[in-house]
């Protein structure tokens, strides 16, 4: 009796033993599946970003505003667009039927100027900034800020500010970008005189897919990405985002906090 009894609890526990070994090694690859899916994504959206600025200035040569065009240029100009297109699609479905993951992102910090870097995110929309016909005001009175962060990051999260601003401006609209230097970090606010938010649109502004009634209908194109992206990216560097309205309730207004050293 006592044998049989041994036996079985012999039985169990190797049983239990290989359920576990099991559940474990799921877990492992699903956490790999899932860092790798939030990776895709993050590349993905982007990647929108010179896509788009190709669409642009493909448009403005094609609207022949720089001078008159050859047969051949059409053509050219023609195989672009529907390669541009094409590629937007594609990332786009890519959108539809991926959901992030909870990725972990190897970050490698190094000494930087911040007023340089706004400076880059800026520079890298002057695409859109041009065709939109945006007047961005850049107020600064430091020389320079010195911060210890991973440049992808803190590009990637103010980029992305900046970008939901241009996007969600009507044409001749303006940008105001803001910096102030802190004992332990900087303040970079960012306001528009865009579409705006309702006081529900503020709170939810930062979910992940998420956008407001006015911005699926003046970007339908649009991911709901931008703005979750540097949300998560502040909050790695130990950075904080605070969103809301901008002067006299017209347009918004993102509040950077960054620190001057990061967490990471």
């Amino acid at each position: 009796m006592d044998f049989i009894v041994i036996f079985i609890i012999v039985i169990v526990s190797i049983t239990l033993s290989v359920l576990l070994i099991e559940e474990m090694r799921r877990r492992k690859l699903s956490q790999k599946f899932e860092e790798r899916s939030a990776l895709l994504l993050l590349l993905a959206h982007q990647i929108r970003t010179p896509l788009s600025g190709i669409r642009v200035y493909t448009h403005l040569l094609q609207s022949e505003d720089l001078g008159p065009l050859s047969i051949g240029q059409v053509e050219v100009l023609s195989k672009l667009e529907r390669s541009t297109a094409q590629a937007t699609a594609i990332l786009r479905k890519h959108f539809s039927v991926t959901g992030p993951g909870s990725g972990e992102f190897q970050a490698h910090a190094m000494k930087m100027d911040l007023i340089a870097c706004v400076n880059g995110a800026i520079h890298s929309l002057g695409a859109e900034i041009s065709a939109r016909k945006h007047h961005v005001n850049f107020d600064v009175k430091e020389k320079e800020i010195e911060v210890t962060h991973d440049p992808m990051l803190l590009h990637a999260a103010l980029e992305g500010v900046l970008s939901n601003a241009v996007h969600y401006t009507e044409a001749n609209g303006t940008i105001k970008v803001d910096i102030k230097k802190k004992k332990n970090l900087a303040e970079v606010t960012i306001s528009d005189t865009g579409i705006g938010l309702t006081d529900d649109e503020v709170k939810r502004v930062g979910e992940k897919f998420y956008r407001g009634a006015l911005a699926r209908k003046m970007r339908p194109e649009g991911d709901g990405l931008g703005i979750y992206f540097s949300k998560s990216f502040l909050t790695l560097m130990g950075g904080d985002m605070k969103i809301g309205r901008g002067a006299r309730g017209r347009g918004a207004q993102v509040l950077l906090s960054i620190p001057l050293t990061s967490s990471l």
